[in-house]
């Protein structure tokens, strides 16, 4: 962002193919994308996904993303990623405290920190509480103004909209903030990995491969990854192939045993334990549960 205060973005179809607003113009350029790789950066990012499948990872928490509508949050250097199944659409706000406030008055300056520490772990805003959130970021990513200072303005309106929000109405998400550590060893070694699980899960993954692929022992790297995405290998391969299950037991006619072997599992009976596991109930309890009558 060098340095501009904020950045809006957009895209349709492919998160890989962000736009970005040009706020002199009110014109979107494109812009290459790295939302759907696991990465992180120091400005705050607030989100709102108006369609698309898939699972969503932030720091160490992995959930399928459903119908449910809500903006997110997520604070300076947490990591995260938007892995879509198929097409999907959204607006973005990216913005940084520090240049941001400089040019805000004390109050607002105030009233925005305080959100920005909030939302370190990343926070869930239902839109079911707070609709016209939706209406003033639509209204950034289709109908810019090309006026700076109208853009500038719609901006500010959001944030401060947002720091009105009732927090105990929100879902915190990561249970581990990561805007407190500097220059992680081996971040960029474990994001690899991070990106291939996310890619390959269906796959066949072994452990062997991991530390292959970043050339570490398994003491190492189990210290890192654990400290870098708050989980074991396991527990995070698991996670994700349990999160996109998940999502096909509730928008698939697909049997259990086929989406148990759709999403890496060897064993039948090992992914009803797993998923019994993590999410409490057995497949077919869980998807006579969530599903859409």
């Amino acid at each position: 962002m060098h340095d501009l205060p904020f950045r809006v973005l957009r895209w349709h179809e492919d998160i890989e193919k962000i736009e970005v607003l040009d706020t002199n113009f009110g014109t979107f350029a494109s812009l290459g994308g790295e939302g759907g790789r696991w990465h992180r950066h120091e400005e705050v990012e607030i989100t709102l996904v108006r369609s698309g499948s898939g699972v969503r990872v932030v720091g160490d928490k992995t959930t399928e993303l459903t119908e449910a509508r809500f903006v997110t949050i997520l604070g300076r250097g947490l990591p995260h990623c938007w892995d879509f199944n198929g097409s999907s659409s959204g607006v973005c706000i990216q913005f940084s405290r520090r240049r941001l406030g400089a040019m805000l008055p004390e109050k607002a300056r105030f009233d925005i920190d305080s959100l920005v520490e909030s939302a370190a772990c990343g926070i869930d805003v239902p839109l079911l509480n707070y609709p016209d959130l939706e209406d003033r970021l639509v209204l950034l990513a289709e109908c810019p103004s090309p006026k700076c200072l109208s853009n500038y303005v719609g901006v500010v309106e959001v944030l401060c909209r947002l720091t009105e929000v009732n927090l105990h109405q929100c879902q915190r998400i990561s249970s581990l903030r990561y805007d407190r550590v500097s220059g992680q060893r081996k971040q960029s070694e474990i994001e690899d990995v991070v990106n291939w699980i996310l890619e390959s899960y269906a796959s066949e993954i072994q452990l062997q491969d991991a530390l292959a692929m970043v050339n570490m022992s398994k003491a190492t790297f189990s210290r890192h990854f654990m400290r870098c995405t708050g989980q074991s290998f396991s527990a995070f391969l698991n996670q994700v192939r349990i999160s996109n299950a998940s999502r096909l037991l509730q928008t698939t006619q697909e049997s259990i045993g086929n989406i148990a072997f759709q999403t890496g599992f060897s064993s039948l009976a090992n992914f009803n334990r797993i998923f019994r596991n993590i999410k409490g109930h057995a497949p077919s309890e869980y998807r006579r549960i969530h599903r859409p009558s």
